[in-house]
């Protein structure tokens, strides 16, 4: 036989339910705190004027979802589904299981039934029973009642009264041939039976009542009263188990406590992974935000290695040289400083990349005696520096003395050249004679001006050009 959806979900705890802490009414209105709507009543008064009234019962339907709430929505739009924050808060509270108790016994009350035992859920018959089953079984509407009623004593932490209710009417169908309608069986056979989280006790009930339905079985009141007997005992032995895991998985805890400082700090990473952990629920924290910082530190070590191979294709082979130099020993390149330091001290200042006591500034993690020889060595390549920039100042002056001479000669040259042409010029206009515009004052000749002028910017343009080459040649 299937299982309906809704106990399905009532199985499996409801997954897809979501927690809303904002939403308290249930827990209120069992605290004393709410009353319910639409009667506008709180739960003692509920419960005092409402006791032996079965009019009121059977024709309100407000009242239900109030006393015996689920996760699921009913049709009262007034009230609430059960939230998960309202069971733990209602769980542990005296006054609202008492309270709860009394709802219970309220409803058995209007159904002819009365509870005589709270540990085990044995029940009895009330003493007008007769009418009260009469009306049980001509009222569907209350076998929805009794499917919400089995629900909310599972949610609150008194499961063990719905095996109790179950093989009641059960004894009342096999013993005493009452509640025997096809109707009220179905119910019980398909949801109330399935009500139950615990496995066992439902599988327990449901094989009663398959026997008791293949008339294999006649459930009598000793064999209701003796089941829920041994049920209790076997109830009370699981609880001491339970109890005595917990207490065991204490001491273990206390014991590694114990030796983690026992051994100190040394011996900590060894205890971490040792079987505490499990007990530790923090460390899952701890490991989920170490690997979010790890994946955080991924994408910085990933960037500045782009940087990295963005600055190895810039520099080319002179950031190998530089840390061939930080690293290699002091005696490797002697008294001359590295390759790439003779570049740049010719150019008169130090490499953007070098190290700290490059710039002048001794390195504050080296060796005194270091200190004081590379202070030296940069004596030495100063003074160095200083008698390469007089010989090429003195080399300049030869070359700009010579290019000097050089330039007179070409001008005189040029001179002289110009004059010729010039005479040329004039004994060929005596022969031909022609007419002349008249010159004014402040003509000149061009090619008298040209001749004076070039002169001067052709030498400075090869001087400049020599200058060029010579401080060329000297860095290569």
């Amino acid at each position: 036989m299937s299982i309906p959806q809704d106990v399905q979900e009532f199985l499996l705890g409801y997954p897809h339910s979501v927690d809303k802490p904002t939403k308290n009414k249930n827990l209120r209105f069992y605290q004393g705190q709410e009353r319910c709507q639409p009667d506008n009543l709180l739960i003692d008064e509920l419960l005092e004027q409402w006791n032996d009234d079965f009019e009121t019962l059977e024709y309100e339907h407000g009242f239900i979802q109030w006393l015996f709430p689920i996760r699921e929505r009913g049709m009262n739009s007034e009230s609430q589904p059960l939230q998960l924050h309202e069971i733990h808060a209602m769980r542990v509270d005296k006054a609202v299981l008492n309270r709860v108790y009394g709802s219970y016994i309220l409803m058995l009350s209007f159904y002819g039934i009365t509870l005589l035992d709270f540990r085990t859920g044995l029940l009895g018959r009330s003493e007008n029973y007769v009418s009260r089953y009469k009306n049980l079984c001509q009222s569907p509407h209350n076998y929805l009642r009794v499917t919400r009623i089995l629900k909310s004593l599972s949610e609150l932490g008194l499961e063990h009264l719905n095996a109790g209710l179950l093989l009641y009417f059960l004894w009342e169908q096999s013993e005493n041939s009452q509640l025997n309608v096809s109707r009220l069986k179905s119910s019980m056979d398909r949801w109330w039976a399935n009500c139950i989280r615990d496995e066992e006790e439902r599988t327990m009930v449901n094989d009663l009542i398959g026997q008791v339905r293949s008339e294999e079985l006649k459930f009598t009141r000793e064999k209701y009263e003796a089941v829920l007997e041994r049920r209790m005992k076997v109830t009370k032995a699981r609880r001491k188990a339970r109890r005595e895991e917990q207490e065991r998985q204490a001491q273990e805890r206390e014991h590694g406590h114990g030796h983690e400082h026992q051994h100190g700090h040394g011996h900590g990473h060894e205890h971490r992974h040792g079987p505490e952990r499990q007990y530790r629920p923090e460390h899952h924290y701890r490991q989920e935000h170490h690997f979010g910082q790890e994946h955080q530190y991924e994408g910085q070590e990933r960037r500045r290695d782009e940087r990295h191979h963005r600055q190895e294709h810039q520099y080319g082979q002179e950031r190998h040289h530089r840390q061939e130099h930080q690293y290699a020993p002091e005696h490797q390149y002697g008294s001359d400083p590295p390759p790439y330091e003779q570049e740049y001290q010719h150019h008169g200042h130090q490499h953007p990349y070098a190290p700290e006591h490059q710039h002048g500034h001794e390195h504050q993690y080296a060796p005194e005696h270091q200190r004081g020889r590379e202070h030296q060595h940069e004596q030495e390549h100063q003074h160095e520096h200083e008698r390469q920039c007089e010989h090429g100042e003195e080399e300049a002056q030869g070359y700009m003395e010579e290019e000097e001479q050089d330039q007179v000669q070409e001008v005189g040259q040029g001179s002289a050249l110009h004059q010729g042409h010039t005479m040329e010029q004039r004994h060929t206009t005596e022969q031909q004679p022609m007419e002349q515009p008249p010159v004014e004052e402040n003509d000149i000749d061009i090619s008298e001006e040209m001749t004076v002028d070039v002169a001067p910017k052709a030498m400075r343009r090869r001087k400049s050009k020599k200058l060029h080459r010579l401080g060329k040649d000297r860095r290569h």
